[in-house]
């Protein structure tokens, strides 16, 4: 699952995906913004939803990774089985 957090003028980033980079504006920088965490604990959770639709026979995997290309790679693990314990 990927997200892209960026927003180009004020719009959504999906909609001007076939922009050229130069159009966009500069790709990559980051701000403080409470918005990043808010991101980044959302895709945190999706994930975590993920492992509880698993069947009940299947095993949790033992990790969730949530990352920000170029930015941060957060890394949560849970070796119990039961994806409770991220």
């Amino acid at each position: 699952e990927a997200k892209q957090s960026r927003t180009v003028k004020g719009t959504k980033a999906e909609d001007k995906q076939l922009a050229l980079p130069d159009e966009a504006g500069p790709i990559g920088r980051r701000t403080v913004e409470k918005g990043w965490d808010t991101y980044m604990l959302n895709a945190r959770r999706q994930a975590e939803d993920y492992v509880a639709r698993l069947d009940v026979e299947h095993t949790a995997p033992p990790f969730i990774i949530v990352c920000d290309v170029g930015h941060v790679l957060e890394l949560y693990a849970d070796f119990s089985g039961t994806g409770r314990g991220y």
